[in-house]
């Protein structure tokens, strides 16, 4: 029997609250989570591990989910993984420095988990590998 493997979200974001919610939507799609609290341990973590997509906030202290974002574009490994950025910003501006800073989409908070879950799968075209 041939293993199957599922493909793997990163999920970033300083607010535990939001990690454990976008994490338990995403499990609960069938696909395998790993999470960061910030955009270094994000960096970090795609440097050892590149993961299929990658869900991140945009405010973040230390380094913005734009930096990280331009870091992975600018990374040869990780410049294809799909980036979908999960913000608090509503504005145009807002989302244009977003897909400017190399998001592939923009999803404003709260989104739901058909919606996101949607996303992913778009992204991904499959929820296998």
């Amino acid at each position: 029997m041939p293993v199957i493997l599922r493909k793997k979200v990163l999920v970033v974001d300083d607010d535990f609250t939001n990690v454990a919610l976008l994490k338990r939507y995403v499990v609960s799609a069938g696909f395998d989570v790993d999470t960061a609290y910030n955009g270094k341990e994000a960096l970090e973590k795609v440097a050892k591990e590149l993961p299929d997509l990658i869900l991140l906030d945009s405010i973040m202290p230390e380094m913005t989910g734009f930096e990280v974002c331009r870091q992975l574009r600018a990374d040869e490994r990780a410049k294809k993984v799909p980036i979908l950025m999960v913000t608090g910003l509503k504005t145009e501006a807002d989302s244009l420095q977003a897909r400017m800073s190399g998001a592939n989409e923009v999803l404003v908070k709260p989104v739901s988990e058909k919606d996101l879950i949607d996303r992913i799968r778009a992204h991904l075209k499959s929820t296998f590998r």
